[in-house]
């Protein structure tokens, strides 16, 4: 398995551990697997990033860098992206009996708005929280991993319910959810 992480070379002890207990930073490449920006499932990635950048913590990282606050240096990410995190970490780490009626997975999960939405806050939270030395992995799994988990894999009513993890992706077999036209 390359490691798609690093520019930078790392031991050979760290490459061969699984992280969450080596919290050192590694460099992010400009675009993920060696690919160039804005092309295939990556544009899924720039709009999953786009969205985490909408959030709070997006508008207070804004502020420090127009000086209006002091500037804290912000670490910088483990994994380049979520398909990184989801392939080198999560596929790795996560051990299920994934056998389409207790549990399922779709290994197109990036075609699933809401799975590419949950796994990116997944990754977001777990880039965090990997900075807490004591508490920050158990929170992790216990307030993030788990739930989100058990949703993603629910094979009734979670966004991979249609598809089968041998057979593969089932397009939007469901309808979003209705809405009403706003009152004017």
């Amino acid at each position: 398995m390359v490691d798609a992480r690093a520019k930078t070379s790392r031991p050979a002890a760290v490459n061969a551990s699984l992280p969450g207990v080596d919290v050192r930073p590694v460099a992010r490449p400009a675009a993920p697997r060696g690919q160039a920006a804005g092309h295939g499932v990556h544009d899924r990635a720039a709009a999953f990033a786009r969205a985490a950048d909408a959030s709070p913590t997006a508008a207070r990282r804004s502020r420090t860098m127009t000086n209006t606050e002091p500037a804290a240096e912000e670490p910088e990410f483990y994994f380049a992206d979520v398909f990184v995190f989801v392939s080198d970490y999560l596929a790795q780490m996560i051990r299920r009996r994934v056998n389409g009626a207790t549990a399922t997975w779709c290994p197109t999960w990036w075609e699933h708005p809401e799975a590419g939405a949950r796994l990116s806050a997944l990754w977001l939270a777990w880039e965090h929280l990997r900075q807490d030395p004591a508490l920050g992995m158990s929170t992790w799994w216990l307030h993030h991993a788990d739930p989100h988990l058990r949703v993603l894999m629910d094979a009734d009513s979670g966004p991979f319910a249609a598809c089968s993890p041998k057979d593969g992706h089932t397009a939007y077999p469901f309808d979003p959810l209705p809405v009403d036209p706003r009152p004017e």
